[in-house]
């Protein structure tokens, strides 16, 4: 679901953003250090809006940036396979509570917001892709765990979707803050297709 001011617009698939290697070896910007780093971002945002002859620069390249901020541990992948869960940083839907609101300033997501401050000062139109909340928990705790809260409606698994939307929202807020004048919102994890009519529902 991509948001703007004056529209929404539905979108179909996933916009997590592939860089071919091309675009890596003329910037000179290496993963997984490029999704570490402002620079970086703002570089290979411009130049992947170029190559596909698009007029928006997306960011983050990857779906992990707002987990890790919430304590996940990810492992940053190579140029060939993308950021993704080194182990979860919670065992339990209990836990799940303890899922601390975000520091905007510190870590990837400074990182990101910082580029989108960047590439609105140099006049670019800017998306700031966002995971939802089903997407987040993948990368936070074990699927399974989450799919049998749901079904027990559990109170600790409520807390933690709340602590979990309230983040998002100041993400997004957050985004808005620096100049993105696009809200490009995802849950491909909470889609039907992967966790059934019943969860789905």
């Amino acid at each position: 679901l991509v948001l703007s001011s004056n529209a929404v617009f539905k979108c179909p698939g996933n916009y997590s953003e592939t860089i071919p290697a091309e675009i890596v070896n003329k910037t000179g910007y290496d993963f997984p250090q490029a999704h570490s780093n402002q620079e970086a971002l703002v570089c290979l945002s411009q130049e992947m809006m170029k190559y596909k002859g698009e007029k928006v620069c997306k960011l983050p390249f990857c779906l992990t940036v707002e987990a890790e901020a919430m304590g996940a541990n990810i492992n940053l992948g190579d140029a060939k396979n993308g950021p993704r869960v080194k182990d979860y940083a919670f065992n339990s839907v209990e836990e799940l509570e303890n899922i601390p609101l975000i520091d905007f300033e510190q870590g990837r997501i400074k990182e990101v917001l910082d580029a989108v401050e960047i590439l609105t000062q140099q006049k670019e139109m800017v998306a700031l892709n966002i995971e939802g909340p089903f997407t987040i928990l993948s990368s936070l705790i074990e699927p399974k765990i989450v799919y049998k809260a749901i079904r027990k409606n559990n109170e600790s698994f409520l807390s933690g979707l709340e602590i979990i939307e309230n983040n998002i929202v100041n993400y997004a807020l957050k985004g808005l803050e620096k100049g993105a004048k696009i809200l490009s919102y995802a849950d491909p994890v909470g889609a039907i297709d992967i966790v059934g009519p019943q969860v789905y529902k």
